[in-house]
């Protein structure tokens, strides 16, 4: 896990001007206060830069990077077009797109002008992720520092979206380990290792019949496990596992809301509205985060020119029925 070091600097003495890496600065028609003191500092380069016709192409949340600007010791100067009154997912997005300019030199937002921080930050932050095998060393980026206010106050608003930001890149190791790596020895370390976030874990090592018995009697505050449809249909999955009064329903979820709507959803006929209650289902499931979804299994198979008929189904269905052999 790779999480970027972030931190908050009081605007009133960063030096924009001196900052070896990448310089972020916002606009959108126009060029905010700092932005204007760094386009004196540059010639005009950030101005003309608005004004052309690649800055019209450029959508909010997104970016033009001027590389190398004459006036600054930096490496580039990020422009990111974000409205003053932007919404959360375009500061998200905004974010994204400094954490994807990230390099190990660090980065200077001047976010003085941003109403509401946090997106911002946590979009830089998750888009920051770069998994480095165990053997490997770190790719742990540079230090990605939020010119602002109130440093103080800024750095509390946003310990929420950096605690989930590094949540976040602590599941996709896991995911992106392969199995050779990831053992389940390995796997239980790391789930310990949460005990440095003040959470208490207990990891219960057993073999799988115990553990399948364990899930049935709705023992287990967590684990891990995996489901595979056996006919194509969001019932096989929503209904079967969520119902309150599913006997396959293993976490012991109950939800009346979740419970009405699968139950409109068995006798609906038009596909498309009962396709629209699943979908609000898996919101309302998402929302609590009742499971937390890793990821689709991919398969890999390598099918000789006179085997025809095979094919990979995405459930469980018998695959040899359809098979010939040529010979």
């Amino acid at each position: 896990m790779a999480l970027p070091e972030i931190a908050f600097t009081a605007a009133d003495t960063a030096d924009s001007r001196a900052h070896p890496g990448c310089v972020v600065v916002f606009a959108d028609l126009a060029l905010d206060s700092e932005a204007r003191r760094l386009d004196r500092a540059t010639r005009g380069a950030l101005s003309r830069a608005i004004g052309s016709e690649g800055w019209d192409g450029v959508k909010p949340g997104e970016g033009m990077t001027l590389a190398f600007p004459a006036g600054l010791e930096a490496a580039a100067v990020l422009l990111v077009k974000l409205p003053r009154r932007a919404d959360t997912a375009t500061l998200r997005k905004a974010g994204a797109t400094i954490g994807r300019a990230l390099k190990p030199a660090g980065a200077l937002v001047l976010a003085r002008a941003v109403r509401t921080l946090p997106p911002l930050v946590e979009g830089a932050a998750l888009r920051a992720y770069a998994y480095a095998r165990r053997a490997e060393a770190p790719k742990a980026p540079g230090t990605l520092t939020f010119a602002v206010a109130d440093p103080d106050a800024a750095g509390a608003a946003a310990a929420e979206a950096l605690s989930l930001a590094e949540a976040v890149h602590f599941t996709r190791d896991l995911v992106n380990d392969p199995a050779n790596i990831l053992t389940t020895t390995e796997f239980a370390a790391r789930l310990e290792s949460m005990r440095d976030l003040g959470l208490t874990v207990e990891v219960r090592q057993t073999d799988f019949a115990s553990f399948l018995s364990a899930q049935d009697r709705r023992e287990l505050q967590a684990f891990s496990a995996g489901w595979i449809m056996d006919y194509p249909d969001p019932e096989d999955i929503l209904d079967i596992k969520f119902h309150s009064e599913s006997s396959l329903n293993d976490t012991g979820y109950s939800n009346p809301e979740v419970d009405s709507l699968l139950e409109q959803a068995r006798v609906e006929q038009n596909p498309d509205r009962r396709l629209g209650l699943y979908q609000d289902v898996e919101r309302l499931l998402l929302d609590e985060a009742s499971w937390l979804p890793l990821y689709f299994g991919v398969n890999h198979v390598v099918v000789k020119d006179n085997v025809k008929g095979w094919f990979e189904p995405p459930m469980v269905i018998p695959r040899l029925r359809y098979v010939t052999v040529e010979r």
